[in-house]
């Protein structure tokens, strides 16, 4: 059995263990075992700063983080540190204050948090630090309440203030910063791989954390970048304008340039909305050249790794900026009656710059509110908002009774995300509707939803709006990117129009399972081929999760198991009571997983990734989490 080297790939433990080891196996105990794989890919940029000799050639290097989805309402923590190690030792610091984010926010978007001017040469590690002491966590119960988790752990049980992570950058995955060069470290958290959710008999909630950062290299990715921060200029001419990053939460207010410099380049399919008036093209540039210096500025868009340039899709500016004028909320909208719309989810942004988050929020529509969609430059009205869309609503927020008032201000569509289960492959496609964004089906209440007949989420029929889908079959999990239809649509309209739609089978997967208590009876069989699970005596998890689309291992007709992906190098962990073992053979992990059981171990939980085989219930896996106990706690 010989060591394989990550393909394409950079990986490392705790930064206290020191060099990642060439070996076939890696073996570490400490508070967390922590596997990290970093996204860097080109970008451009500007600003920042530096530890460094003053000396040195400087380049430029912009990080952004985004997230996989997870099982949370609300993941919100304080990111401490970014860090960069040259390969000399040097430290440089690219994040210049503690940022708070709520990373549940971000599964279908990738946020700029800084663009820094960094000393040129190798980097080989990069390091993050997560504060947790004032963590707002949230998931829902059951029976679909919004609970506070009580108390976040290690794997060890010990509570968890600040957890530290590091990365490797090693051989042709060094970070290479030269000038006129300039590069982009995307961090991906995976929030369903790094934490796992227990309910006590009372229903309070812990969380065990074990973070998971994961990405690819030199991959363009789909999903939107947000830039948000005051505008700085404006060059109508060349078609492009400046602004100082303020990431997620920061304050809007004028400052210098801690974050750094970000470019956006428009064109003529460019939308704008500034002060409530929707432009498009070269009229919204020349709109936005009039306003203030320093408005606040939201820009969605996506980043060309080729031309190394960000292109914006559309530009939010002044009082269309949540948080500017007005008070700001953003959800899904599970019920409306008449002009009342209930949003659940809600995170409130105060215009005086602060955020708080909120199980539920009612906003009041009137004749006077201004209705946009987002990417798009369609009239729309009051009527357009539905159960299930999600909306940004501008207003003035009462916190007595937990009310919007957007009369006199705005609401903006957002991208929607419906997810369901194939019932009939036709046009509009038919899905058995699982829910919208993190909120499961079960929290809407589709009344009014229809001219005549509300939709039904066990039938509910999406618009495939010229797309060519022949690739999806009856029953495979779907995910669509969207608008929901109008509130009381007539039966003729789909209940939603889709802008993509992703075959969830295709895509790679997670397969969760516990065991609790911990089980000797956990696998039918396990040999070099692969292992087939036992399921009976599985506890509260036995998921697959595609894209957010969640099957149960129970509803498969057949044996479940999980094989390694021949076509790609596969990291392989066994976590005995904190003691983790990393393992790049397939065979060698089994050998392993059959001796601990031999020696009367119990398995407590894997989680497998990969890529599932619907019609053989086979997970391709390259990656495996497997904890075990030596005895009950």
């Amino acid at each position: 059995m010989h060591s394989r080297r990550l393909r394409g790939r950079s990986w490392s433990l705790k930064s206290e263990m020191g060099k990642c080891p060439g070996g076939k196996r890696v073996m570490l105990k400490g508070v967390f075992g922590i596997l990290i794989i970093f996204l860097i890919f080109l970008g451009g940029c500007g600003g920042g700063g530096s530890t460094v000799a003053n000396g040195d050639r400087q380049g430029q290097v912009i990080v952004s983080l985004t997230d996989a989805e997870g099982d949370f309402v609300t993941y919100t923590v304080d990111v401490v540190q970014l860090n960069l190690t040259r390969a000399d030792g040097s430290l440089v610091e690219t994040l210049p204050m503690t940022t708070r984010v709520d990373f549940a926010q971000y599964t279908d978007l990738t946020e700029f948090v800084t663009a820094a001017t960094i000393p040129s040469g190798w980097y080989t590690k990069a390091t993050a630090v997560l504060d947790f002491s004032n963590a707002d966590i949230r998931v829902e119960n059951d029976i679909g309440e919004t609970v506070s988790v009580t108390h976040v752990q290690d794997a060890d049980g010990n509570p968890v203030q600040q957890v530290e992570m590091s990365v490797h950058l090693v051989d042709r995955n060094g970070l290479l910063i030269k000038p006129g060069m300039p590069s982009h470290l995307t961090l991906d958290f995976d929030l369903k791989a790094s934490n796992q959710v227990e309910f006590d008999q009372s229903g309070n909630v812990t969380v065990t954390v074990e973070p998971v950062l994961i990405a690819d290299v030199d991959v363009q990715t789909n999903k939107m970048h947000r830039l948000r921060g005051p505008l700085r200029s404006v060059d109508t001419q060349h078609g492009f304008f400046s602004v100082l990053l303020r990431p997620f939460w920061t304050a809007m207010g004028p400052g210098h340039a801690k974050f750094g410099t970000l470019q956006v380049h428009v064109d003529d399919t460019t939308g704008y909305e500034i002060d409530g008036a929707v432009l498009k093209g070269q009229a919204g540039l020349e709109a936005l050249a009039g306003v203030d210096p320093l408005t606040g500025v939201i820009v969605y868009g996506d980043l060309d790794v080729i031309q190394r340039k960000f292109q914006a899709r559309q530009v939010w500016a002044g009082s269309s900026v949540p948080g500017g004028s007005l008070d700001g909320v953003a959800g899904h909208v599970v019920a409306r009656s008449a002009d009342t719309l209930t949003v659940q989810g809600a995170v409130l942004m105060r215009n005086d710059l602060t955020a708080v988050f909120f199980d539920t929020i009612t906003v009041k529509l009137g004749a006077g509110t201004r209705v946009s969609r987002q990417l798009s430059d369609s009239d729309e009205t009051i009527d357009s908002i539905s159960v299930g869309q999600k909306v940004l609503a501008l207003g003035l927020m009462d916190l007595d009774s937990k009310s919007l008032d957007a009369t006199e201000g705005y609401a903006r569509l957002m991208l929607t995300t419906a997810k369901g289960h194939v019932e009939a492959v036709d046009d509009p496609l038919v899905v058995g509707l699982t829910g919208f964004g993190g909120l499961p089906v079960q929290r809407f209440d589709f009344s009014g939803t229809g001219a005549e007949y509300d939709a039904d989420p066990e039938n509910y029929t999406i618009d495939l709006n010229g797309l060519d889908l022949q690739f999806i079959a009856v029953s495979d999990p779907v995910k669509a990117r969207g608008f929901v239809a109008p509130f009381g649509h007539s039966a003729q309209s789909a209940d939603f129009t889709a802008l993509t739609v992703i075959d969830v089978a295709q895509v790679a997967g997670i397969i969760h399972v516990e065991w609790l208590p911990e089980s000797e009876f956990s696998f039918e069989e396990i040999s070099d081929q692969g292992l087939v699970l036992d399921l009976s005596e599985a506890g509260r998890f036995h998921h697959l999760c595609r894209a957010g689309v969640v099957t149960d291992l129970k509803d498969i007709v057949g044996p479940v198991q999980i094989v390694a992906d021949d076509d790609t190098d596969g990291v392989y962990i066994t976590n005995v009571d904190g003691i983790h073992e990393l393992y790049f053979d397939f065979a060698a992990f089994v050998d392993s997983l059959q001796n601990a059981l031999e020696s009367g171990l119990k398995v407590v939980r894997l989680k497998a990734r990969g890529r599932f085989n619907d019609s053989t219930a086979t997970l391709e896996a390259f990656r495996i989490t497997l904890s075990l106990r030596s005895q009950a706690p």
